[in-house]
């Protein structure tokens, strides 16, 4: 079973590149608002595991439709005989300086790629398109018009009216803006107009959509280790015998941000390299608290939790100890231990929410001489986790609904904040998990990662919908 080819065409600067940049996932592609950019054929090929799914071919754009239609009709006798005509046209311009354009875009449509035409919906229409579209239908092929947005003004229904009379389907698609369904429903409606690729398109549909899914596990695997991490982060200092623990603080203190901070862009990265991204970087997102440090006042301001919603979450932790308990006594307690464990929980939460970042130590060593070795962290077991996973939160959602073909930097602002605007039930649930986390040692039992990530992906799927 063959991988379906489509080739783009249009006229110049309607947005070619731009379908083939998004369709192919691929930022490389050169796109400019300046005419021509494209100048030769060039095909990408869409590719999991290696396993080629489908190739696209951008094309230069039409230059001298209406010439090039009366040169095709002196071919062609009838219409049973018109593909006849377009191909001769081709053999016989192909190494001429008359209609080189047209005939790059037309030898691929030839040799049996699927016609993927793109026009520019924010334009009014013209009948002066009418000869492409001719040649187009003369070859037989199957086809498919795309209505691409590039400006602000809407004529798309002229042009579909127009588009239809030559056109086995017509569909909107917005180049800068279509996420992962919008490519699936455009492979989706075209196996429908052709027979012979319908089973390799329903391969490749079934493949891009598992895919998908792997991805998005995938991203929780790598968010999942670095809150893991972050609950988890110890580090020791052997301390001389004139040395308190406090003296060392902001050593260890240091050190523990330094690596969290590495730790925390290793996991950005692997989410911008899953989705295909290798020239886009997270420091281009000039937005406030993500292109801070992660200990900036203003990052502990707009992302993570609130205060308030800290404390509620400490109170449904303490409460929902206080009602085991109650069960374990089959209720002899009657509420009372679900009233004492909230106002427990409220106030370790209100203790631990105003510690400084880093301010905890233990002594896990007494040698021989009285030295002692010292263990410091986590830095945070309230908040930071909360903001490392807003961050990754806003990163993995601008990335995996970017599309290849945008320009410049991420469109975020402050208000893409994601965790203060999860449901009560899942906050809590997130603070007992990373909780029950935060007592682990350095490696966490396969169950509670499982956990972990278990949970972690459920925030990107509904990000992701």
């Amino acid at each position: 079973m063959s991988a379906p080819g489509f080739v783009v065409v249009g006229r110049v600067n309607k947005g070619k590149s731009s379908i083939v940049a998004t369709l192919a996932e691929e930022e490389s592609i050169p796109i400019s608002d300046e005419p021509g950019t494209t100048r030769e054929t060039r095909a990408y090929s869409v590719e999991v595991e290696g396993n080629v799914l489908f190739t696209l071919k951008d094309t230069p754009g039409f230059q001298d439709a209406p010439a090039a239609l009366e040169e095709i009709r002196k071919q062609r006798r009838d219409a049973s005989v018109s593909d006849a005509a377009v191909k001769s046209f081709v053999d016989t311009y192909r190494n001429s300086r008359e209609f080189q354009e047209e005939t790059r875009l037309l030898a691929p449509i030839l040799d049996g790629g699927r016609i993927l035409y793109v026009v520019d919906g924010t334009v009014p229409y013209s009948g002066d398109y009418e000869a492409e579209m001719e040649i187009l239908r003369w070859t037989g092929r199957p086809r498919m018009a795309l209505i691409n947005r590039i400006g602000a003004a809407d004529h798309a229904a002229e042009w579909r009216r127009a588009l239809g009379q030559f056109f086995g389907i017509v569909r909107d698609f917005d180049a800068n803006k279509a996420g992962f369904a919008d490519r699936i429903r455009l492979l989706e409606s075209f196996r429908e107009l052709d027979d012979g690729a319908r089973e390799a398109l329903d391969r490749a549909i079934e493949v891009l959509k598992t895919e998908h899914r792997r991805r998005r596990r995938e991203a929780s695997r790598s968010i999942a280790g670095l809150l893991a991490g972050a609950l988890t982060q110890r580090h020791e200092l052997k301390l001389e015998k004139h040395e308190r623990a406090e003296d060392r603080l902001e050593e260890a203190r240091e050190k523990l941000r330094k690596d969290l901070a590495e730790r925390e862009r290793k996991a950005h990265a692997e989410i911008f390299a899953l989705y295909r991204f290798r020239r886009l970087r997270p420091s281009e997102l000039p937005v406030a608290g993500l292109t801070e440090d992660l200990f900036a006042e203003k990052t502990w301001k707009v992302l993570g939790l609130t205060h308030g919603q800290l404390l509620a979450g400490g109170a449904a932790m303490g409460a929902g100890l206080g009602l085991a308990i109650d069960a374990a006594t089959v209720g002899h307690t009657f509420g009372l231990a679900a009233l004492l464990g909230g106002a427990i929980g409220f106030g370790s939460a209100l203790v631990r929410s105003g510690r400084t970042l880093g301010s905890e130590w233990r002594v896990v060593k007494h040698l021989i001489d009285g030295e002692r070795v010292v263990r410091y962290g986590p830095l945070g077991r309230d908040n930071l986790p909360w903001i490392l996973l807003d961050r990754a939160l806003i990163y993995f959602r601008a990335v995996s609904t970017r599309a290849h073909s945008a320009q410049g930097e991420l469109a975020v602002t402050d208000q893409d904040a994601v965790v203060r605007g999860l449901p009560a039930g899942i906050r809590t649930s997130g603070s007992r998990l990373f909780s029950r986390i935060a007592k682990q040692g350095a490696e966490l039992p396969d169950d509670l990662g499982s956990e972990l990530r278990a949970w972690v992906e459920q925030r990107l799927e509904a990000l992701d919908r």
